[in-house]
């Protein structure tokens, strides 16, 4: 049987020797407090939602995301100004703009909200063993077979666009033992929350927490018995800034974790990029393509390389918010661009005559 250990947040591992910092405006405590209160309505959501599931069944219960949806919409004031954000950064370039088919609105916002709602939902289904009533079509699965078939480890790099959760369907069809980090606090009530749903299946979050040596090491261990270790790149944990690299992302500058490019550098474990989109109704599109060989890489040309894979991220990245642009789920102060404020109003949305 396939062990699993899953997330809601990725993190740069702490045993890792760090390189350049990059400084960044003191917004760590903001951060900190929407994450923390997401990850407490999201299970508090799941609770609800998993008591309508057992009593009504999917489609009732699907059918109650929407009310969940117009009570996040009516009292989160942050979240409309971070998807407002996100969306004037994606439509900033001609493909966002016809990826998203029309200038922002507060529409749009509005169903960012419900996609968000239905990933919580799909995910507490896939935890409750209903995986089988889900329509998946693979890309790059074959990659994936490969790494198993020669038992070497490696990382499968994730984001907060789409459903990582479906990673879980990974490891039952190719009986793999997946380790998911986290950076999480309620990592114990995840997890406590995931066995009453399916005692069989033994779902572990692994809390990343800061200046953790011991989830660095046991990364490692993984590694290097030949496991799977996935990781969430695209957010960057209060109090490791000191460990960040800057890029460019729809057109703003933002920063991610140097962690898990500086591990398969340093390592020499390939990386494999994935990600799970919503395509229909218990219907997704799972991706898994080759990000990085494994090679081996110097000290001295380790944090050109580590920025190199960064960026060569964000912009496949890009790729899948084009694919995808409603399920973008990083309700945060994202972009560290001063043109920010410039990309907004250039596309604010119009209002209704």
């Amino acid at each position: 049987m396939s062990e699993m250990r899953d997330t809601a947040d990725a993190e740069t591992n702490p045993s890792m020797p760090s390189a350049t910092k990059t400084p960044r405006p003191p917004q760590d405590a903001a951060q900190s407090d929407w994450t923390n209160l997401q990850e407490r309505g999201s299970l508090a959501v799941l609770r609800f939602v998993a008591r309508l599931y057992r009593m009504f069944g999917r489609r009732f219960s699907y059918f109650s995301l929407h009310c969940i949806t117009i009570y996040y919409f009516l009292t989160a004031r942050d979240l409309h100004r971070f998807s407002r954000d996100y969306f004037a950064h994606l439509t900033s370039s001609p493909e966002g703009l016809r990826a998203l088919g029309h200038r922002p609105h507060w529409r749009d916002t509005y169903r960012q909200i419900f996609e968000f709602s239905i990933a919580i939902f799909d995910r507490m289904c896939v935890w409750m063993g209903e995986a089988t009533h889900f329509q998946f079509k693979w890309h790059g699965d074959e990659h994936l077979r490969e790494l198993v078939v020669h038992r070497r480890g490696g990382i499968l790099l994730g984001s907060h666009l789409g459903s990582f959760e479906m990673l879980r369907t990974l490891a039952s069809q190719h009986a793999v033992v997946i380790n998911i980090v986290t950076f999480t606090e309620h990592a114990p009530k995840i997890n406590s929350f995931s066995a009453n749903l399916d005692p069989n299946c033994r779902l572990h979050i692994i809390p990343m927490l800061p200046n953790a040596m011991q989830t660095g090491f046991e990364i490692r261990a993984c590694l290097e018995r030949g496991e799977l270790v996935a990781m969430l790149a695209d957010r960057l944990a209060p109090g490791q800034r000191h460990n960040s690299v800057s890029i460019q992302f729809l057109g703003g500058t933002i920063v991610l974790p140097r962690g898990p490019f500086e591990i398969a550098t340093l390592l020499g474990v390939p990386i494999l990029m994935t990600t799970g989109l919503r395509v229909a109704d218990a219907s997704y599109e799972i991706f898994a393509e080759p990000f990085y060989d494994g090679a081996k890489v110097s000290r001295k040309e380790r944090p050109a390389q580590i920025e190199n894979l960064a960026q060569d991220y964000a912009k496949r990245l890009e790729r899948y918010c084009y694919r995808a642009p409603y399920q973008w789920y990083n309700f945060m102060e994202y972009w560290e661009s001063p043109s920010t404020d410039a990309i907004r109003s250039s596309t604010a949305p119009k209002k209704d005559s």
